[in-house]
C-alpha cells in the first residue's frame, strides 16, 4: 500500500513560523523541491540519518530558517560560500536558496553523495561547484562565509576553516550543547552566540566567528 506524499510546504513553513523566519512562496517551492529529492535519493543511498519528514523539517530545516536572517545583513559578503561535509546537502542546500550567495562549494568525498548534490543544485538551478574531495584536497580559499555541520567537533572545525576563510569573512559552527560564554578560537572573534530551542524542547547554538 503506498503511503501518501508528505505535505513538505506545510511543514516548512509552520517550523519556519515557529522560529520567527519569514519562508516566501518562491522559497519554499525550492526547499520542498529539495527535501522532495532528498528522500527520493535517500531510499537508494544513504543522505541522512532519518527520512521521516517532520524530522527532516523540525530537526535539520530549522537550523537554516535560524541562521538566514544573520546572514542577510549587508556586513555579509555573497560572493563566495562554502559548506564543507555537505552529505546530503544540510544545511548547505538550503542556506544557497534562503540566502542566495553568487555562488555556493560543496565539498564532499563520498562519489554517491556528491552525485546526489550535483543532481540536486542542477534541478534547483542553484549557483553552485560540487567538489568531490576531502577539504585539504579541495584548494578552498578565500570564502566568505564557511560552514560545516556535525562533521568535526566544533573546535577542530573552527580552526580548519580559518585557513579557507578570507579576512572578515564568517565561519559557522554549529553545537549541541551549550558552549558557553568563554568557548573561543585563537585567530576569530565571535560575532553572534544563537541559542533556539527545537520542537521537542531541546536546544541548539550557532555561533558565528569572524576571522
Amino acid at each position: 500500500m503506498s503511503h501518501p506524499s508528505p505535505d513538505w510546504k506545510t511543514l516548512l513553513r509552520e517550523e519556519a513560523t515557529r522560529v520567527g523566519y519569514a519562508l516566501s512562496l518562491e522559497r519554499v517551492e525550492k526547499v520542498a523541491r529539495y527535501f522532495e529529492q532528498l528522500c527520493q535519493w535517500g531510499s537508494r543511498i544513504n543522505l541522512t540519518a532519518s527520512l521521516e519528514p517532520k524530522i527532516l523539517v523540525q530537526k535539520h530545516a530549522v537550523d537554516a530558517f535560524v541562521l538566514a536572517p544573520y546572514l542577510m545583513n549587508e556586513s555579509v559578503l555573497k560572493e563566495q560560500w562554502a559548506d564543507v561535509g555537505s552529505g546530503g546537502g544540510l544545511p548547505g542546500v538550503l542556506m544557497s536558496i534562503l540566502c542566495e550567495p553568487k555562488e555556493m562549494t560543496f565539498v564532499e568525498p563520498n562519489h554517491k553523495k556528491a552525485s546526489f548534490l550535483s543532481t540536486a543544485v542542477y534541478d534547483l538551478k542553484l549557483p553552485a561547484t560540487i567538489r568531490c574531495c576531502k577539504l585539504e584536497e579541495s584548494n578552498l580559499n578565500a570564502q566568505d562565509v564557511l560552514m560545516s555541520r556535525a562533521t568535526w567537533a566544533p573546535e577542530t572545525w573552527a580552526e580548519k576553516a580559518l585557513g579557507h576563510v578570507q579576512p572578515m569573512g564568517k565561519i559557522i559552527v554549529f553545537f549541541g550543547k551549550d558552549p558557553g560564554e568563554e568557548w573561543a578560537v585563537p585567530g576569530a572573534t565571535l560575532e553572534r552566540n544563537i541559542s533556539y530551542s527545537l520542537t521537542d524542547g531541546s536546544q541548539r547554538w550557532i555561533l558565528i566567528l569572524k576571522k
